[in-house]
């Protein structure tokens, strides 16, 4: 349930940021979408494989 209210959250705010911005984008952003997040989440994925 909890995952659930997670991704209902996520949705609720996504609608909001239409009502607010009609232009945006109307898919969904999540940080594994963020090319910042991607390279990073690389680096510490490489870091923890070297221990």
């Amino acid at each position: 349930m909890l995952s659930g209210a997670f991704q209902d959250a996520a949705n609720a705010v996504n609608q909001a940021k239409l009502y607010l911005e009609p232009e945006a984008a109307k898919e969904v952003m999540v940080s594994t979408h963020n090319e910042e997040f991607y390279e990073r989440s690389k680096e510490v994925v490489a870091d923890l494989l070297k221990v």
